[in-house]
């Protein structure tokens, strides 16, 4: 058996195993010759993958992991810090939100703590989670692209990826909680695709799995599924019961990946601390810098400020974005094909607008649909898709070179740079420093003792390769939110109980909040005070000489990270 595809065939040969309702799915003008069934041992169709294709997908595999060599030493940003610091606190039995604050869902602290069961405690676990979620994010963009418009389309929008995957401006040469929401989001609209173009059950169950597993990692990941849900009943041919029901059983299936983790807490006594840091705390924390801005206020503010929030922020795929909306606005093929992707870049915009924050690695959201949409695009420049125009094929590959050419003059020069200037030039010398602290804090206390830092640099326990003396391990929660009293006085009950060895502070502090009130009550400093000082000013007038000759693309405050240390009294 034999169809036309957008630039492959499908035959009895090949590697990759489809179900008859795919045959549809794979190629858009691909007649439908065997009715959908749901029976799992009907006859199984196979697609071919062309050896040179398959070739050039190894290769681009393999490319990944080297461009993420290039920052294996990189020191860690402040989130990744803390993940791998709360993953490591999990193995050791610590329970999330009731013994271990943080903010996030749990998604992102059990893929590290995995892979510091997988790869140990250090940089190479790190590492072994930025190959992987690059390799995840990377098939499931060239799975999508292919699905809508052909194998080419998923090869050019794999290769796009591969380009841009480590950019410096959007900070994804490491693993935040982005990489895997991509990945797992791009996934998501693969299935939905199939599922509104087949109506197929186990597609729209794999959507909403897949779709609530992102969620694990931040709630707002549900958006897209649900986006693209209401997209697919703008199609003209679309079965509206049979839909709605299937798109009812994805989400039904994605919110109830909520229950075995709800389950979970529930049983270790921790389910109000779970329901409060899930369900209650991200409505503070997006409110939080806010300024009291009311939403019609937040909206006029972010269209005042479009070209700083969004073209400053993200230039770098602006080539990908235009490629994409050039290939809606003048495709020949129907418009309409393109719906489910507008909903998916929506939605992505949607989701960095969300949290109020307007962070660099928040960018990273667009990076699926910026690729699947240019490689898509590029690829009907083909015109009706078939093979069997050359001319109008060559025309598509010499636009996809151009692009390419075009994003690798942005990307390549960063490869050039140091590891350290790449920390230097995203986020000033801050991370570079927490390096060097972390350390002398290992020089300072033995292995099996603990300390603290009041500061939000999670990364001096990563360094140190000691354990916080508290699941409360950087400031956040004794500062902000409604339950700052109660983690302040939970904290202090276990400093009474087991006192940290070491005390790490900053230069400037409150001396009237309560916790450390009574750290200094009980702790003094270790050393000279002005010698610290003075080495406080050394490292903030170099981090300024730094700034003036490369200036960061987002600024840390405050540049140097809790640095003076104190030891108790009772140890004089």
């Amino acid at each position: 058996m034999h169809a036309s595809a957008a630039g492959g065939e499908i035959s009895n040969a090949g590697c990759d195993f489809m179900y008859p309702e795919l045959l549809l799915a794979i190629g858009p003008d691909i007649p439908q010759t065997n009715s959908p069934t749901p029976m799992l041992k009907e006859t199984i169709a196979q697609i071919r993958v062309d050896s040179r294709h398959l070739a050039a997908l190894l290769c681009l595999l393999a490319l990944i992991p080297l461009m993420r060599l290039r920052t294996y030493d990189e020191p860690l940003e402040r989130d990744i810090g803390i993940y791998a610091v709360a993953a490591n606190e999990i193995i050791h039995g610590k329970i999330l939100y009731k013994e271990l604050w943080d903010t996030k869902p749990p998604g992102i602290y059990l893929t590290y703590a995995a892979a510091q069961l997988v790869a140990g405690y250090g940089d190479f676990h790190v590492y072994l989670l930025n190959v992987a979620g690059a390799w995840l994010l990377f098939l499931g963009i060239y799975s999508s692209a292919r699905v809508c418009s052909g194998p080419r389309a998923g090869l050019w929008s794999a290769f796009f990826y591969a380009i841009v995957s480590g950019d410096i401006l959007l900070q994804a040469n490491q693993p935040n909680s982005e990489l895997f929401i991509n990945a797992l989001l791009s996934w998501t609209f693969f299935a939905s695709v199939l599922a509104a173009r087949t109506r197929g059950m186990r597609f729209f169950i794999m959507a909403g799995f897949l779709s609530g597993v992102a969620s694990l990692f931040k709630q707002f990941a549900l958006l897209p599924l649900f986006m693209m849900a209401c997209a697919s009943f703008l199609e003209r041919d679309a079965r509206h019961m049979r839909m709605l029901g299937g798109w009812l059983l994805s989400l039904a299936v994605a919110l109830a990946c909520w229950l075995p983790v709800a389950a979970y807490f529930f049983f270790c006594g921790a389910f109000d601390d779970f329901v409060h840091m899930n369900f209650e705390y991200p409505f503070f924390y997006a409110g939080l810098d806010g300024g009291g801005m009311s939403p019609p206020g937040k909206l006029l503010f972010m269209c005042g400020h479009f070209k700083v929030l969004f073209i400053d922020s993200m230039w770098s795929i602006l080539p990908l974005l235009l490629a994409a909306f050039a290939g809606v606005a003048f495709t020949r093929r129907g418009r309409t094909r393109w719906t489910p992707w507008i909903a998916f870049l929506i939605s992505a915009l949607v989701m960095i607008v969300l949290p109020w924050k307007f962070y660099p690695h928040y960018y990273q959201l667009m990076l699926p649909a910026a690729c699947i949409g240019a490689g898509w695009a590029l690829a009907d420049l083909s015109g009706d898709g078939t093979a069997q125009i050359p001319g109008r094929w060559r025309r598509s590959d010499i636009a996809c070179a151009a692009l390419s050419i075009l994003l690798l003059a942005i990307q390549i020069p960063a490869y050039f740079m140091p590891s350290g200037l790449w920390s230097q030039r995203k986020y000033g010398a801050l991370f570079i420093y927490c390096r060097e602290i972390g350390k002398e804090i290992a020089e300072t206390i033995r292995e099996d003792e603990k300390f603290f830092q009041w500061g939000y640099e999670g990364s001096l326990y990563y360094y140190a390769k000691r354990r916080p003396a508290t699941g409360r391990f950087f400031n956040a929660p004794f500062l902000f939110g409604e339950r700052r009293d109660k983690c302040v006085a939970a904290t202090i009950r276990e400093f009474e109980k087991s006192p940290p060895a070491l005390v790490v502070l900053p230069g400037a502090f409150s001396r009237k909040h309560p916790l450390i009130e009574w750290i200094l009550a009980r702790y003094e400093p270790l050393g000279s005070v002005e010698e610290r000082r003075r080495l406080e000013q050394a490292m903030a007038a170099k981090n300024a000489e730094l700034c003036r000759d490369i200036t960061p693309l987002a600024f840390q405050n405050p540049p140097v990270p809790p640095m003076y240390f104190y030891i108790r009294k009772s140890t004089r």
